[in-house]
């Protein structure tokens, strides 16, 4: 297991979160509606939560 690349101060608040899905032999798990739908519901989930999203990634 590789070491850890981030690295924080323990009494910190934040907490980065690197979040990774796969997919079978290399297939595709979001068609362009899925990936507009996927943004929606984060958009309406970090509104909620109040959570500050700085970076994400659909591919």
């Amino acid at each position: 297991m590789r070491p850890l690349r981030i690295f924080q101060p323990v009494n910190s608040s934040l907490i980065n979160a690197h979040l990774i899905s796969r997919a079978l032999d290399r297939k595709m798990i979001f068609d362009d509606v899925a990936k507009e739908q996927f943004r929606h519901f984060l958009a309406q989930h970090l509104a909620f939560s109040q959570i500050q999203l700085v970076t994400y990634c659909v591919m």
